[in-house]
């Protein structure tokens, strides 16, 4: 008890350590070890959730330590300017600062970035969308990697009043805890006039559900029409948005759609094109884009993975090719998608029919499709090569 009575500095980070380690370090601290502690790095290993709540709460105790000393200003205890545990207590101490800011000082604030805090609890989430209601000027808003829950970002969301953050452009929840509930939350709120200049927003990485990546595509959508009011895109279409952000697809989805507009020349002298993580094209905007396809005599290589594509939408595609369709095209990427057996079977059908001719790379997994479909598509490739 009281060993390392002059310790301020602490560093742990990259070990192996995990959360047994954390709780046994919260407890020697708990217990009096290090009484002048200030600072804690690391350790970075510790992912479990039981993990980053003790780490949580360690910077909370620390924090109090520190109060205690004066060493800090702020009466919330849980605001400690220089405890620094798995990189984020500096960010909790913005935190709170933050949410002790008068109106006028708030109404100023045009960037905050609140990167690796301690996870907001609902409280203070509800809170805190009641002082972004006075942030009137605020342009960015950086809340990536705070651990931020379902829960807690829609009390946030529910605390915002209609039209909030007017100037907002760029908001990242990326690295957080949400899930579908909490994507549907911002997605209303974004619906009920929330975020009226928002651009563009990147994350939430950890939504993954099939119902969170529908949402995000509607999503990029709905704030592509907005985008588009404002007359920061010239195409007609008010899906394509030139600068909204989105699960880092929208600009491909931009680009989708500025393809589909191009001219007969324009798309004869197209050589490459990557759609990576757009949104999900519908069946309609398949067929379309087979008929531009039929029109790209040059294109070399053709990236259409990890685009949400259906087994629906791809027939639709494949449907719409006239035979030899795409007579330069040496590599096809169609991996991460959403192709099924009856899908794979009408590309095999394609390639075997002479689509492609010249066709050397084909990636298809992973997809739902079987094991069996996806390599009689390969195998109709090797046997055509022969």
């Amino acid at each position: 008890e009281g060993a390392l009575p002059k310790l301020t500095f602490l560093s742990l980070s990259d070990n192996e350590i995990g959360d047994a380690g954390i709780r046994a370090l919260e407890l020697a601290i708990a217990s009096g070890a290090f009484p002048a502690l200030e600072k804690i790095r690391g350790p970075h290993s510790a992912k479990g959730v039981e993990s980053r709540a003790v780490m949580d709460a360690l910077k909370r105790r620390l924090a109090v330590r520190v109060e205690r000393r004066g060493a800090v200003s702020w009466t919330d205890p849980t605001a400690a300017r220089d405890v620094n545990i798995w990189g984020g207590t500096r960010a909790t101490a913005r935190f709170y600062r933050f949410l002790k800011k008068s109106t006028d000082q708030l109404g100023s604030v045009k960037k905050r970035d609140f990167f690796w805090m301690a996870a907001p609890r609902v409280e203070e989430a509800r809170q805190f969308g009641g002082c972004l209601n006075l942030c009137v000027n605020l342009k960015r808003l950086g809340l990536q990697r705070v651990g931020m829950s379902d829960k807690t970002l829609q009390a946030l969301l529910a605390s915002l009043s209609e039209g909030a953050l007017p100037k907002l452009t760029f908001l990242s929840l990326s690295d957080n805890e949400i899930g579908d509930a909490g994507i549907r939350a911002l997605e209303l709120a974004i619906a009920s006039g929330a975020f009226p200049a928002l651009e563009k927003i990147r994350g939430p990485h950890s939504a993954k559900g099939v119902e969170s990546r529908a949402v995000m595509d509607a999503l990029k959508r709905r704030l592509a029409v907005r985008v588009e009011r404002r007359g920061a895109v010239s195409w007609t279409d008010p899906t394509a948005a030139r600068d909204v952000n989105i699960w880092g697809g929208t600009r491909a989805t931009a680009r989708f759609y500025r393809f589909l507009k191009k001219s007969t020349d324009q798309l004869g002298s197209v050589k490459k094109r990557d759609f990576f993580w757009m949104a999900a094209p519908r069946v309609e905007e398949a067929r379309q884009f087979g008929g531009c396809l039929n029109l790209c005599v040059n294109l070399k290589e053709l990236f259409l993975n990890d685009v949400g594509m259906s087994d629906e939408s791809f027939r639709a595609l494949l449907a719409s090719l006239s035979e030899h369709a795409l007579p330069k095209l040496e590599r096809l990427l169609l991996h991460e998608n959403k192709i099924e057996d009856a899908g794979m079977r009408a590309l095999e059908s394609a390639i075997a029919g002479g689509a492609f001719p010249a066709l050397r790379s084909i990636s298809v997994d992973p997809n739902p499709a079987g094991k069996e479909a996806r390599k009689a598509v390969k195998a109709a490739l090797e046997k055509r090569k022969e």
